[in-house]
């Protein structure tokens, strides 16, 4: 990916004005951005609200993303429809959820439009002794366990997903806010952190507070996927905080804000996010900050997005990544032995299945060595 693509995107993606001639852009490029970050509707609701598609002479482009915006719009629709039989089942034993991310943000009209945000499943909490209750009236009305590959275990912070025939997307029943395995409530679900919705149809629902609504996009982000450790940009995560922080700006307590993200020692991890989201999406708030170490590791991540679709995409950075791949728990997963003893064994037998995956395969000797 060519660095200069992705400023022509977030131009396009942020920008009601657009400074680039049409003959200097490769709409194929920026396509397949799009496309890559989850961000295709917003891409045309951006375009389309700035009337770009009144001079663009490109039909199969506007065609394109009109269709993958229609699509996902009608999709958001029924999401909505599926949020309602939830928030129904779970409000007839007396259960109030925490709706969380996408959801959240659906109920909330956090966007211009409903068709703009993309979502892959409902997120939601519950008191946590009300979870089996929840969880069994949902079996009991038809959701089924989603039969993956993956691995949910016991002390993850979510039960095992479960979807429903006929409904758009699976429902994940969060234990916690978030936290993976780490058994940490980095977000208590109580009415200091949350409060009711003003929505008409989700009136027994909450939604995290604008403040923690931050906090748990930025830890999403960080804690749960690594992103800076792994030297990561996830363009739609960046997106959304950018998206939320502009709707809800006057109501978060930054100070508070300032705090938890200390108290865990993510400061670094939060203003290197809050600078990419200043250079890319132009979002400044009163915790932005502008030095030699944030520019820094901005040029580093940026790194990893000129990297993709390379070979050099899997080892960089190197150690991170390594540390990831051969952790104790993801040999587990994979491997299904159980006692730790036999974990020398399984890296080397893991080491030897990347090397023919990598190196040894077809073709991909050359690759590893020439790009």
């Amino acid at each position: 990916m060519k660095k200069k693509d992705l400023y022509k995107f977030v131009d396009f993606l942020s920008h009601a004005k657009f400074k680039y001639h049409e003959e200097d852009i490769d709409f194929l490029n920026l396509v397949e951005i799009a496309n890559h970050e989850y961000l295709t509707s917003a891409f045309f609701h951006q375009l389309d609200k700035n009337d770009f598609f009144k001079t663009n002479s490109d039909e199969e482009l506007s065609a394109y993303l009109y269709e993958i915006f229609t699509i996902n719009t009608n999709r958001n629709i029924q999401i909505v429809e599926q949020l309602k039989e939830i928030v129904s089942i779970l409000s007839s034993a007396g259960i109030e959820p925490l709706l969380l991310k996408g959801s959240a943000s659906l109920v909330e009209n956090d966007y211009e439009h409903i068709g703009i945000r993309f979502l892959s499943d409902i997120d939601f909490m519950v008191h946590p002794e009300q979870i089996e209750k929840a969880y069994t009236l949902l079996i009991n009305a038809g959701y089924k366990k989603v039969d993956a590959d993956f691995i949910v275990h016991d002390t993850y912070h979510h039960l095992w997903p479960i979807e429903k025939e006929g409904m758009p997307v699976m429902v994940e029943l969060h234990r916690r806010v978030m936290g993976g395995n780490s058994g940490i409530e980095y977000i208590p679900f109580s009415a200091e952190t949350s409060y009711k919705s003003n929505n008409p149809y989700f009136l027994n629902v909450w939604v995290l507070n604008p403040t923690f609504k931050l906090y748990h996009a930025f830890l999403h982000t960080e804690l749960d996927d690594n992103n800076y450790k792994l030297k990561h940009l996830d363009l739609r995560h960046l997106y959304d905080f950018t998206v939320l922080t502009e709707k809800y700006y006057g109501k978060v307590e930054w100070d508070e804000l300032d705090r938890l993200v200390r108290s865990l020692g993510l400061i670094n991890n939060f203003q290197a996010y809050l600078y990419m989201a200043k250079v890319l999406f132009s979002l400044t708030t009163p915790l932005t900050v502008d030095n030699k170490k944030v520019r820094s590791d901005y040029k580093k991540i940026l790194k990893s997005f000129e990297l993709r679709g390379t070979v050099r995409e899997d080892f960089y950075p190197l150690f991170p990544k390594l540390q990831r791949l051969y952790s104790k728990q993801k040999l587990k997963d994979i491997y299904h032995y159980k006692k730790n003893i036999y974990y020398p064994y399984y890296v080397l037998k893991h080491i030897l299945h990347q090397l023919k995956t990598y190196v040894f395969c077809e073709g991909c000797f050359k690759k590893v060595m020439f790009k």
